[in-house]
């Protein structure tokens, strides 16, 4: 899920930085957007699972039955 929004952001910020900036100036602002999106979407998304069992996490597969 992380991936998807994030490499969603890559694209986007690749058509955002026009072909007339430098090459290393569009590689630090892809990888910005890229950084971003990934942060925002695990601070919506993520989980806090540290020092937490699995079970308390996610319910194991066989427990929906």
């Amino acid at each position: 899920m992380i991936f998807f929004v994030a490499s969603a952001a890559a694209s986007s910020a690749y058509l955002t930085v026009s072909e007339v900036f430098p090459l290393e100036m569009r590689a630090v602002s892809i990888s910005l957007f890229y950084a971003a999106g990934t942060a925002l979407t695990a601070w919506k998304l993520g989980v806090d699972a540290e020092r937490r069992p699995l079970e308390e996490v996610c319910r194991p597969l066989g427990m929906d039955r």
